[in-house]
């Protein structure tokens, strides 16, 4: 299969108490949470898998602290996460070859954020006898899913930005001077702003960034032609 950015119209959910709601109104409103709708938890039956605040059900939750909301960084790294758990959590897996195909696509992330455990995830799905049935293959959904909920750190992003940037370069031959290299520093204040430079360098020229293997693209709505 050809590696390419998966690209998601629909919006993944996120969960935040009714407290939180009211005190970070405004800060949920702001840039950086594009793809992602809010979920109030009060007010929903459903309990998404990711949350803003304390979570009284810490076992079936993820929980991330609402200064994330504060941090561009933190907020970028949270929302690349909840689209690809999403998208995971929801595509089909009728045999092994779509579980190979879907972990072709998330592994790089994994690694990034677990690399021991998405390694040894890895060379498990690649021993899958063909005729693995279907419990099996859900089990090895929620493993990949299990090490989505873990967040990364600026030097790890950073390192994960530089080797998939020079592997574009591989295929563009078109470098991109606001991309820093990792030798000179982590370059914390730009990082955000580089990363939404190679999503869209993705998106446009239909080259894999795995950084932020989940995108997603507000779908345009359709103008019918009046006769």
């Amino acid at each position: 299969m050809d590696k390419i950015n998966i690209i998601v119209h629909e919006k993944a959910p996120l969960g935040i108490t009714e407290r939180d709601y009211e005190l970070h109104k405004t800060s949920l409103s702001s840039e950086g949470l594009e793809g992602i709708f809010m979920v109030v938890l009060e007010k929903s039956e459903d309990l998404p898998p990711f949350i803003l605040g304390d979570s009284q059900n810490k076992e079936e939750v993820y929980s991330s602290p609402c200064s994330v909301l504060e941090d561009p960084l933190k907020l970028w790294d949270l929302k690349r996460r909840i689209l690809a758990y999403h998208w995971m959590k929801n595509i089909p897996l009728p045999h092994r070859q779509s579980l190979f195909e879907s972990w072709y696509i998330l592994k790089f992330l994994c690694q990034e954020l677990k690399n021991v455990d998405a390694r040894q995830l890895g060379r498990d799905i690649a021993a899958l006898q063909s005729d693995a049935g279907i419990e099996v293959l859900e089990e090895f959904r929620q493993k990949i899913l299990s090490l989505l909920k873990y967040p990364s750190t600026p030097e790890k992003i950073r390192g994960s930005l530089w080797k998939n940037y020079t592997n574009q370069l591989k295929k563009t031959h078109h470098p991109l001077s606001e991309i820093k290299d990792p030798k000179d520093g982590v370059f914390e204040d730009t990082l955000v702003h580089e990363l939404h430079l190679l999503e869209e360098e993705a998106m446009k020229k239909h080259i894999f960034f795995g950084t932020s293997p989940v995108l997603y693209k507000e779908k345009k709505p359709v103008i019918s032609s009046q006769a």
